[in-house]
């Protein structure tokens, strides 16, 4: 089914041609909250194709449902239209406290984060953008829970009815030349996207000022939660106590000991500085790394008239790492086949027992951080739990069914404006900040498989070590790539900087993807929260 529009590039007949796709959205069944986005980017890709059309030349729009999927597709004759027109699109923070001008806030952060449902070319002259509508944020998670599932039948099917011989040479020759080959990928990428990532951040931050009072108040929120749960992530490792030395023996890598590691507190400090700009790159030093991204992310917001220009340049390097490790990932699926029946294959009832023990802290300790939040609007929101519980609930269930902060952030809005009675002037900045730098959810799951693969490789953590671990998981929190799969992207660095071999993240990729739709969750949730409790300090809530 298609339905062609065509919108003058005068832009003269622009709202009538967004309401018409609107209108043949729902006429097609799509989702409301899918709508919402998807007639945003539409508006917004108009805007820019008209004012790119040729003289005389109008826009077309085509609105299409095939095999379930449902499209926009927006092609015009003009002058090159970028990808990068829209990539620096930018929120001025001060916006976020008019009421008026809540709705450009909240209209940029939304480009920005569903910008993967965007796909442009031209060619012959021609302007085209691809938009799709509600499956980018589903299809990740329903692709990779089905090579779990395969990996699981095929592999119990080859262990039960194949020799293990070939069973061992189908792991050796096969699945783990597809790890090998997925995890030096990962490696390659680490350095350059976690440097850029948080310099790109940090910049954006020129001045902590501008943020404001409100704006103060949510950052500080944000950093305690993310300590709290690096503490419900220690505390539920140390109760369930998952995991047992020499678990891991099985995949024959050699990893690092305490000997290997004897650095003191003061070692650690002072190796946080390199000695030059390459090594932290070439060693894959995480704190290194983290340091020079900051030093840079600052300096950048210090040098006047060009530093608009570094900025940019920080933000475009950030996108092309981004966009290489989205190549990487789109091979995520595969990698979680050839993890998962390499498991099935070579693993004992005892590892896998310990796995599935890890599984249970992980969940055990975000259902505490959910008791945190409700706590935390009990005593600071003044709120009584069934009523906060009732109403910031659906924004826990949205996230969790599309495993996305980014993609479920309209909704999330609309959770605190209908249903908690929020402020846009708190809203339209806290959620979209919380979506970028507040990821309680995945500081649960980095501190505890660090702790777990430690401990599975015999590697004693010193007191140095572990504030080293506190410190660099905050910081990934905040500079974590906005992408999927950028957990892992974060664990593996926390792997190489505690000599964790990088092949115990084979064996997390499995269980990562069904326990990232529960940290996606939480990490809403945590929005949710501290948007909810500085709005009813500041007495800007019209529900109780």
């Amino acid at each position: 089914m298609k339905t062609v529009f065509e919108m003058k590039s005068d832009l003269s007949n622009l709202s009538q041609t967004v309401i018409s796709v609107e209108e043949t959205l729902k006429s097609i069944g799509a989702k409301s909250k899918d709508i919402k986005k998807a007639v945003l980017l539409t508006e917004e890709m108009l805007v820019l194709l008209g004012r790119n059309a040729a003289e005389g030349k109008n826009v077309n729009v085509t609105v299409s449902k095939i095999l379930g999927g449902r499209t926009i597709d927006i092609a015009s004759a003009g002058t090159e239209l970028k990808e990068a027109d829209i990539s620096r699109t930018e929120m001025d923070l001060s916006m976020a406290y008019l009421p008026a001008d809540a709705e450009n806030a909240i209209r940029n952060m939304i480009l920005l984060a569903n910008k993967d449902m965007l796909s442009f070319s031209y060619k012959n002259g021609i302007n085209r953008i691809h938009i799709n509508v509600g499956e980018g944020a589903k299809k990740n998670l329903i692709y990779s829970l089905g090579a779990i599932g395969a990996a699981v039948v095929i592999g119990m099917i080859l262990r039960l009815l194949v020799p293990q011989d070939i069973n061992n040479a189908m792991n050796e020759y096969v699945f783990s030349v597809v790890k090998s080959i997925f995890l030096n990928a990962f490696n390659m990428i680490m350095a350059p996207l976690i440097f850029f990532s948080i310099a790109a951040c940090i910049s954006s931050f020129k001045d902590l000022k501008e943020l404001g009072k409100i704006g103060g108040k949510i950052m500080t929120f944000y950093l305690c939660t993310t300590v709290m749960a690096i503490l419900m992530g220690f505390l539920m490792f140390n109760v369930i106590s998952p995991g047992n030395p020499g678990d891991f023996d099985f995949l024959q890598v050699k990893s690092s000991t305490v000997s290997d590691m004897d650095f003191s507190f003061r070692d650690t400090i002072i190796n946080i500085v390199p000695p030059n700009l390459l090594s932290a790159f070439l060693d894959s030093n995480t704190l290194q790394l983290i340091f020079l991204a900051i030093l840079v992310g600052t300096a950048a917001g210090r040098l006047g008239n060009r530093s608009e220009a570094v900025s940019a340049f920080l933000y475009d390097a950030n996108e092309l790492f981004l966009k290489v490790a989205s190549m990487i990932t789109r091979f995520l699926p595969l990698m979680i086949f050839s993890s998962v029946i390499s498991m099935v294959l070579t693993m004992d009832a005892d590892n896998a027992k310990s796995m599935l023990k890890l599984v249970a802290t992980v969940i055990a300790a975000d259902i505490g951080m959910l008791l945190f939040y409700i706590l935390i609007s009990i005593i600071i929101g003044k709120t009584k739990p069934s009523f906060f519980l009732k109403n910031a609930f659906p924004a826990w269930i949205n996230a969790f069914a599309l495993s996305s902060s980014s993609a479920s952030m309209a909704y999330t809005m609309d959770v605190c404006d209908k249903r908690l009675g929020i402020s846009p002037k708190i809203y339209s900045f806290s959620i979209p900040l919380g979506a970028t730098v507040n990821m309680d959810g995945m500081t649960v799951m980095l501190s505890i498989t660090t702790l777990f693969f430690a401990r599975g490789f015999g590697i004693e953590l010193s007191g140095a070590d572990i504030i080293s671990l506190i410190f660099t998981i905050i910081v990934l929190s905040v500079g974590a790539p906005g992408m999927p799969g950028s957990g892992l992207i974060c664990m593996s660095v926390l792997f190489k900087q505690f000599g964790i071999p990088i092949e115990a993240l084979s064996l997390v990729i499995g269980i990562y993807s069904m326990l990232d739709p529960l940290s996606t969750a939480n990490n809403v949730m945590g929005d949710v929260t501290g948007t909810y409790v500085v709005a009813k300090k500041s007495g800007m809530v019209s529900k109780v």
